[in-house]
Parts: structure tokens; C-alpha cells; sequence
């Protein structure tokens, strides 16, 4: 008996979770090592503490009445704070059991720190909350194609999902560089008018979104009254139990084009991971500020492109000599003009539901290949090239074809735009370029 009474003290005193034996009047009288370690008091001192000593003096009340409930119910599991000998607060979970030793009634307590599996569960929630902004101003950008009304709802969403406490976004004036508060949410009309004195002198402005316009990189302040210590920004700030900020700049070509600033209740509020994503989130929101803002170049230039098309296509289907056809990026064509039937002698319609355009196995056509693959990786060349097709009635045609790529903002291929013409030199499969 004295043996497994020896491993079992072992077993209680080398075990990593927390020990405690109480009395019936909640004085601790006996702990192990663990406790020892987690706690910071001696074995002799916890052995003059009671129960609600280790419990911050808010959450004592509640213990009588859980001594009274764990009477009758003899095994209760809890979660709650314990305090540390140096007064450090850290969460718990408790197995506690009622038992009677002869005339005896004692509570066995078996403690777990839970630290570690706290602070993970707060940070899973912080960046599920992080997640429902990226995910629901992506959805607005897709949805929405108005630059205002992108920034008002992203402002609105940092505050609705993502619990901070105020949200502005200020666009940058090209040529004044003052900033503008083009949207803001959840803060009052006084704040506003003090972060829109900000942004007239924005470049000389030491708070959050003053340095990271100035900076190009995010600024984050975990506390304001230390970092940005007398800015009218801070003080405001303060006064309504503000004291952390983050500021993110838009870029458009790695200009700075605005400033996406955020405020949180409480100290500490901006941990590396939130910080990572909301970087990607101004990045997404420059993007389609960049791409509202080339909205209307890019009508303009669509606009012009088919004009010149139009254009073309008079003069070509007025001239029996050649015709014009358009190819897109899948090599599907879009127009053939109606004078292919005069040179080859197959309709528009035909030709528009070949995708081999007629073409012969002849060498010429595989340089033709390599021809246009130059023009797909952006590679332009102003050569004229051959192409060998079949002729409606059989005999073999060889044409002359002037490619020109046309590119979407002069990067990504959109279309091919070819001129074609008989060639007045004859066939010869042994030559690439055989007309003179």
C-alpha cells in the first residue's frame, strides 16, 4: 500500500496539469509542482491561501455559490480567471470533484492552464473578423463599378464586419497631392472636419496617414498616446476610447493615390496577421480604383478601334483586290469581309465556320505559324508573310497577308486585324516569302 501510495504522490507531483486539494472552507491543503510553477507561490504560502486568493477579487463572489452547486452536483467543469502570485490574470478550466474522506468533505480541483488555446481561439476569430472585410469589399468591387460608391461601402464594411470603431479612405489630388476624405464611416461630423484640416496639408502631417503617404508603407500604432503623443488626431482620439490606428496607402503604379486609415478600440489591437491582410485588402482596392480610373480610356480607346475597324472595312469591301477578316485570342474569327468570295472563291459565311481557313500542309504556312506566334508573345514585326490555301474550285492559292496584333493597354493580346492579297508571283513551296 505504501508503494502505490509513493507512485501516486509521484504521478500527482511530476503531472503536468495543476493539483489542488481543498477543505470544507475552501483552505487549500495540499498542491503539486505544477501548481507551484504556474502560481509563483511557495508550498508553505499556498498552504495559507484559500481558494479566492487565486481568483481576481471581481470574480470571488461567484465561488461560494459554485462551492454550494459542486455539494449537490459533486463534478463540475468550469471555465474561468485565476491570478498569479505577481498578479498576472490567465484563464483556466476546472475539474473540480466533491469528495468525503470518512468524516472528511474535501474538493479535488485538477487545473489546466489554457493560455495558448485562448489566445488561439481570439486570434481565429480576429482574422475570421479580417477575413469578412477582404471577402465582402471583394465582393463590392465585383459587384459595384462606381469608384465613390466602392470607397463609402468599403468604409462601411471595415466597421459593420469588421469591429473598428471608425474608417476613412482619402484619394490624393494629382496635382494639389492634398488628400480628400472621399468616404468615412462611424465618425461624427467634428471628427470629420478635423481629418479634412488634416488633408490639406497632408505631406506635412505627422500622424498615421500622413506618414504612410509620405512613407508608402502601412503605419500601424498600437498606441496613439505613445506613438503620435499631442496630435489634435490623438487627443480627439482618446477622448472617445480610441487608442489604436492603422493606415494603409493605395497605390496606382506605385504612386501613393490614398490613404485607407482605421481605428480601434483598446490597446495592442493590430497583431501581424490582421495587418497582413489588410495590406492585401488596400492592394485590392487599388486595383480597382486603377481600373475604374482606365474605365474611361478604355471606352475611348474601344471606341476609336472600332471606328478605324469601320473605316477598313469601307475601304477593303469597296476594293475587289483583298479582303479583311479580325481573329481573336482564340484564333476564332470575327469578320471576313465580303470580298474573300471574289479571291477564294468560298463565302463568308464558310469561311467563318473553318477554323483551318482552307489551308495547305506547304512550309510556307508553318512560317505563317511562327509568324504569328512572335505576335502573341508580343514580339511585332511589320513583315508581310505568305499563306498557301485551296482555292473553292480546288487549285492552290498562294496569298500575301499583312498581320497587325492589336494588344489590350499595349500588354495582354486581344486581336489580330490581317490584310490579305493575291499574290501575283505564283507558288513556291520551297520559299517562305516567294512575292516580291
Amino acid at each position: 500500500m505504501d508503494k502505490i501510495r509513493e507512485l501516486l504522490n509521484i504521478i500527482l507531483q511530476n503531472a503536468n496539469d495543476i493539483f489542488l486539494l481543498l477543505d470544507e472552507n475552501r483552505n487549500i491543503i495540499d498542491v503539486n509542482d505544477a501548481a507551484i510553477r504556474t502560481y509563483g507561490y511557495t508550498r508553505e504560502e499556498f498552504l495559507k491561501l484559500k481558494a479566492e486568493d487565486l481568483r481576481p477579487p471581481e470574480n470571488r463572489a461567484e465561488l461560494v455559490e459554485f462551492i454550494n452547486r459542486l455539494e449537490t452536483e459533486k463534478r463540475i467543469f468550469i471555465s474561468t480567471v485565476h491570478v498569479r502570485k505577481n498578479g498576472e490574470l490567465f484563464p483556466v478550466e476546472i475539474g473540480n470533484t466533491y469528495v468525503t474522506l470518512g468524516s472528511k468533505k474535501l474538493i479535488h480541483s485538477i487545473i489546466r492552464e489554457v493560455t495558448d488555446k485562448v489566445n488561439y481561439e481570439k486570434n481565429l476569430l480576429r482574422l475570421n473578423r479580417v477575413y469578412a472585410v477582404l471577402s465582402n469589399i471583394n465582393q463590392l468591387i465585383v459587384r459595384e463599378k462606381d469608384k465613390l460608391k466602392i470607397l463609402e461601402g468599403a468604409s462601411a464594411i471595415a466597421v459593420k464586419d469588421g469591429s473598428y470603431r471608425m474608417a476613412w479612405i482619402s484619394l490624393i489630388d494629382e496635382k494639389t497631392r492634398k488628400g480628400k476624405i472621399f468616404s468615412g464611416f462611424g465618425m461624427n461630423e467634428d471628427y470629420r472636419g478635423m481629418i479634412g484640416n488634416i488633408l490639406n496639408d497632408l505631406k506635412n502631417y505627422d500622424g498615421p496617414a500622413g506618414v504612410c503617404f509620405k512613407m508608402g508603407k502601412h503605419v500601424i500604432s498600437n498606441n496613439l498616446e505613445n506613438d503620435f503623443r499631442d496630435l489634435p488626431e490623438t487627443i480627439k482620439a482618446v477622448e472617445n476610447k480610441i487608442y489604436s490606428a492603422a493606415s494603409f496607402p493605395l497605390k496606382i503604379d506605385d504612386v501613393v493615390a490614398g490613404v485607407f486609415t482605421l481605428y480601434a478600440e483598446g490597446r495592442d489591437f493590430f497583431n501581424d496577421d490582421e495587418v497582413r491582410l489588410l495590406d492585401e485588402m488596400a492592394t485590392d482596392i487599388s486595383f480597382a480604383i486603377k481600373s475604374i480610373e482606365n474605365e474611361e480610356q478604355r471606352l475611348k480607346v474601344e471606341r476609336e478601334l472600332k471606328e478605324s475597324e469601320e473605316r477598313m472595312r469601307v475601304i477593303v469591301e469597296g476594293t475587289p483586290y483583298l479582303f479583311f477578316y479580325v481573329q481573336d485570342e482564340n484564333a476564332i474569327l470575327k469578320y471576313v469581309s465580303p470580298t474573300v468570295e471574289q479571291i477564294t472563291g468560298y463565302t463568308v459565311e464558310q469561311w467563318i465556320k473553318r477554323m483551318d481557313w482552307f489551308i495547305t500542309d506547304s512550309a510556307i504556312n508553318q512560317y505563317a505559324r511562327q509568324h504569328t506566334q512572335l505576335h502573341l508573345n508580343g514580339k511585332f514585326t511589320n513583315e508581310v508573310i505568305n499563306l498557301e490555301i485551296y482555292h473553292a474550285d480546288g487549285h492552290k492559292l498562294i496569298l500575301e497577308a499583312y498581320e497587325n496584333p492589336v494588344y489590350k493597354n499595349n500588354i495582354n493580346f486581344s486581336s489580330f486585324h490581317i490584310f490579305c492579297w493575291l499574290c501575283p508571283a505564283g507558288t513556291d513551296s520551297d520559299s517562305h516569302t516567294i512575292c516580291p
